[in-house]
């Protein structure tokens, strides 16, 4: 909501109205709804029992965490050119 707010310049409603265009058409949007799907997929890893599992749980977390590194500035390329 602070990331569409500031891309959007106004209030609270206006926010809420952009979220769907920042998650679909940005770099940022792109790397949080990665981190959605990890996050998820973590959640329904983490029931199970076994090496598999945490091997496969290890490596969820891993791409949440590096999914942090990958939202800020130093990893966006910027605007493609045309």
């Amino acid at each position: 909501m602070l990331r569409a707010r500031t891309m959007g310049g106004g209030g609270l409603a206006q926010s809420v109205r952009i979220v769907p265009l920042v998650l679909s058409r940005t770099h940022f949007g792109a790397i949080w709804l990665g981190r959605v799907v990890a996050l998820g997929a973590l959640l329904l890893v983490a029931t199970r029992r076994g090496d598999p599992a945490r091997v496969v749980a290890l490596a969820l977390a891993a791409i949440v965490a590096l999914s942090t590194a990958l939202s800020g500035h130093a990893a966006d390329w910027g605007r493609p050119q045309a």
